[in-house]
């Protein structure tokens, strides 16, 4: 989905990450669980392509905010709309009982690697 945008995953999760107020390099880094130094450079990547910009942010001189731009605001909702599309035709092809004892085996195994 991300590809079809011309987009990677990383750049995708990057995205919607900067459309939280008040995201930075470091805030998006914490939040996603990734190197701060690899969420800047994709966050450079989506300036370079007018999807982001670099705003001064008041409470830290040396780490600007990052702020969509109407461009990358559109593309995001363009993903949006495309997964919950892809989401809505997946749930049709399984009974319900099928997807709760999926989450219920991703859950599990979610906290054994945890442990």
């Amino acid at each position: 989905m991300a590809q079809s945008a011309g987009l990677s995953l990383a750049t995708w999760r990057v995205l919607a990450a900067a459309a939280d107020p008040g995201a930075t390099a470091s805030r998006m880094a914490r939040r996603l669980g990734l190197a701060r130094q690899s969420v800047q450079r994709v966050s450079d990547r989506l300036v370079d392509s007018g999807l982001a910009r670099y705003e001064a942010n008041p409470n830290h001189r040396r780490s600007p905010l990052v702020q969509l731009t109407d461009k990358g605001t559109a593309a995001l909702k363009t993903l949006d709309r495309d997964l919950a599309s892809w989401e809505s035709d997946l749930g049709e092809d399984f009974e319900l009982e099928e997807l709760e004892t999926t989450l219920q085996v991703l859950r599990s195994l979610r906290e054994a690697l945890r442990e």
